[in-house]
């Protein structure tokens, strides 16, 4: 983790006695318009870095800090928390009965083989209001390519926020489970978003 931070601080290069694209500078003095090329290259490192540091802050719920090395800190301890989500899935996946034991079985025999009593299943979404304009929002859906974008863009053009997002995916087949705080019209909103996100995961006919 430590080596995340570092990399992160010192992304797109600084510092040193190169330039960005690795040339040799020439002698302190010799020409000012050498001294303009590292400048435009020191502003171009810290906007990429700047900007790398605002999409850590638009995904990770809680930023005690502004800075940022908290920033990078705050983002390493809600990576290991998820870690630690997922390995408690996965813990109890593995402890269900023999029946997800059968599936996977049947799955291995080839890929492209979805068992028959799970079909009712996929495209599901389910929204759980918890209060104060916040809802679960579960989603079942086959894997395909594109479709996580989607059901995030969805979200996003509706005004509403996520606040938190685990997903576990399993022989083809992927459940994301959302925490979002809705802004505006809650009842249009969520009538609308439901309509849209069950028109994305909707299994497309053969």
């Amino acid at each position: 983790m430590e080596d995340f931070v570092e990399s992160m601080l010192n992304f797109g290069g600084g510092g040193g006695d190169e330039s960005e694209d690795g040339e040799q500078l020439p002698p302190a003095g010799e020409t000012t318009g050498y001294k303009s090329k590292n400048l435009d290259a020191e502003r171009r490192r810290r906007s990429r870095l700047n900007s790398n540091i605002l999409a850590l802050r638009a995904v990770v719920p809680n930023i005690t800090k502004m800075s940022k090395e908290s920033t990078l800190s705050d983002a390493i301890d809600h990576i290991k928390k998820l870690q630690n989500e997922v390995l408690e899935l996965q813990t109890q996946l593995a402890d269900s009965p023999g029946e997800a034991r059968e599936k996977q079985g049947s799955a291995s025999c080839s890929e492209s083989f979805a068992p028959t009593d799970s079909i009712h299943y996929q495209g599901q979404v389910e929204l759980i209001p918890l209060g104060s304009c916040k809802y679960n929002l579960k989603i079942f859906w086959t894997k395909r390519a594109g479709l996580f974008t989607k059901v995030l863009e969805a979200l996003y053009s509706n005004n509403v926020q996520v606040l938190s997002l685990n997903t576990i995916t399993f022989y083809g087949y992927a459940e994301s489970f959302f925490s979002i705080e809705v802004k505006g019209e809650q009842d249009a909103v969520m009538v609308e978003l439901r309509n849209i996100l069950s028109s994305i995961v909707e299994v497309p006919s053969n």
